[in-house]
């Protein structure tokens, strides 16, 4: 027979997580309040995914090209505060040079550098009005 001491995973029930702990709701394969949002008018929350988030990083990641000329992957992470820096390579691959808002480049060693290009300025500018219309009262 197998026991089960108070600590152990298996002896907190679904129902005895900590407040402290509800994000870990999805472990338990339970959804907090904020992952289902209102289920009476289907909106979703503020906090739910990247809904507010997404577009804030990819406002610093534009900002942080911008006026700089051509940046590796560990340069650009340290500039806009991404971290752990290697997740810099798949960022900047997936979200800036899919969507044609940075150039990309080989220097002389093979090393990878990007740069903001005019589409790239162009959407900054645009998430920046964005921005401040959001919190302007």
């Amino acid at each position: 027979m197998k026991t089960v001491s108070k600590t152990s995973p298996e002896a907190v029930s679904r129902d005895t997580v900590p407040k402290g702990l509800q994000w870990l709701g999805h472990l338990a394969g339970r959804k907090s309040e904020t992952e289902t949002g209102n289920q009476e008018t289907g909106e979703m929350s503020r906090r739910d995914g990247m809904k507010g988030g997404y577009n804030q990083m990819k406002l610093r990641a534009l900002a942080a090209f911008e006026d700089r000329g051509w940046l590796s992957p560990p340069a650009w992470a340290v500039l806009a505060g991404c971290y752990p820096a290697r997740a810099a390579y798949t960022y900047i691959k997936r979200h800036l040079w899919r969507w044609k808002l940075v150039d990309r480049s080989l220097d002389r060693r093979g090393l990878l550098l990007y740069r903001l290009n005019r589409k790239g300025a162009e959407r900054l500018a645009w998430l920046r009005e964005r921005a401040l219309a959001r919190y302007k009262v």
